[in-house]
């Protein structure tokens, strides 16, 4: 019910936004996996992803649960890049990364 992945390949760590999580966030009703870890100097952190963001789409693939985001990076071709598009507040923004 709470599932967490454990650190990827991107530096981070994720979590299924459960509807704690979202009043926390203050972003009811939202859907994604919540940020919950960024490991210092890992591909998130150098793209500007933060504790706390929520994760919307990947490569324009709607992520639902932690299952979705696990697959989409899991799919990811090294030296390929992954546009990640998040939510940060009341802003939605367009992340890239090109990975190693």
């Amino acid at each position: 019910e709470d599932a967490v992945l454990p650190t990827d390949r991107l530096g981070i760590k994720v979590a299924e936004l459960n509807a704690e999580r979202s009043q926390q966030l203050q972003m009811p009703g939202a859907r994604g996996v919540v940020v919950a870890e960024v490991q210092p100097d890992s591909l998130a952190d150098r793209a500007g992803i933060a504790e706390g963001d929520l994760i919307r789409e990947i490569n324009g693939v709607p992520i639902a649960t932690v299952a979705d985001y696990g697959k989409a990076v899991s799919s990811a071709r090294k030296g390929g890049y992954l546009k990640v598009l998040l939510r940060r507040g009341e802003t939605s923004l367009f992340v890239a990364l090109r990975l190693d």
